[in-house]
């Protein structure tokens, strides 16, 4: 499993985590990758097992410079579904140093990609703190 494009640097692999996403059978895999072709945005894969294989599914990037989606990473059944979720942590959201994130994603099986399910953030949905620019 790599990345394409390739980009030297990208530390991809650095995090993972395994879970059922999809509810078909086999564990699906979250990859993360510090840079993608735009620079230090950062950026998730999602890998969906096929058979004996993982096949590229999603390819989830930061939104600003600097972001580095993907630093943290988690999976569980946050929600009680029954089907994992994966959470996706970013150093910095917004072009605010160190005031970062959590997305948590579940994969929609009917659109056939991730969906953001919830944002936390240091002053929103309830979250205590504030994150604004110095």
């Amino acid at each position: 499993i790599a990345p394409s494009p390739s980009l030297a640097g990208n530390r991809f692999g650095m995090a993972m985590a395994a879970g059922n996403f999809d509810g078909l059978a086999g564990e699906d895999l979250v990859v993360m990758e510090s840079r993608d072709a735009t620079g230090s945005q950062g950026g998730v894969w999602l890998f969906l097992a096929r058979g004996r294989s993982l096949v590229p599914s999603d390819h989830l990037v930061g939104t600003g410079v600097s972001d580095y989606l993907g630093w943290g990473l988690a999976a569980g059944d946050f929600d009680g579904d029954g089907r994992d979720s994966f959470a996706i942590g970013s150093e910095h959201v917004g072009g605010v140093s160190q005031c970062g994130a959590v997305y948590l994603y579940a994969y929609d099986i009917a659109a056939g990609h991730s969906v953001l399910q919830s944002f936390l953030q240091p002053g929103s949905s309830g979250f205590p703190g504030s994150c604004e620019s110095t």
